[in-house]
């Protein structure tokens, strides 16, 4: 009887683990700048790769997310690091989280606005034409955390707004 058990499980998990591979994964390329990389945490803590544990939850598997952003860029700076990068498209989901930098260097919004809807538009040829499977993330208010200490933290609330109202 010990034996059969012993069987039993070693021939369950090999079915298991083979089933799982042919769970067909999803495809996530997110494109952005310092939060969207995880600046000063651990890959696995990058928003991409939270939202990819996160909907394994939901049994929605993503294979590894193509990421194609850099702490201190720009939407000026994404443009060409999407023009660089090598990507493999159509993606089942395309995730914008740009304009931090854009906003915290005082960049203009009016080029902030041009430049996001370019790469906006790059974001909804990446995933087949498919608009609805974009999904722009709003740039978070970092007037409420330490680092703004000392700031006008109402004025960043209100540009911050400005900023996602794009």
């Amino acid at each position: 009887m010990q034996k059969f058990r012993i069987y039993f499980f070693f021939f369950l998990s090999v079915f298991i683990l083979s089933c799982e591979k042919h769970i067909p994964k999803k495809s996530l390329l997110a494109l952005g700048d310092n939060y969207t990389v995880g600046e000063g945490s651990l890959e696995n803590q990058s928003w991409p790769n939270q939202l990819k544990d996160s909907l394994a939850n939901f049994n929605i598997f993503i294979s590894r997310p193509t990421i194609v952003a850099k702490s201190g860029w720009t939407t000026n700076e994404l443009k060409i690091g999407i023009d660089n990068a090598s990507l493999n498209y159509p993606y089942d989901w395309v995730s914008i989280l740009i304009g931090f930098n854009n906003h915290y260097k005082g960049g203009n919004i009016i080029d902030f606005k041009e430049q996001f809807e370019i790469i906006l538009s790059e974001a909804i040829a990446f995933s087949g034409n498919i608009k609805e499977n974009v999904l722009v993330i709003s740039i978070p208010d970092w007037g409420i955390t330490p680092f703004a200490q000392g700031r006008n933290r109402k004025k960043i609330e209100k540009e911050i707004d400005n900023f996602n109202q794009i």
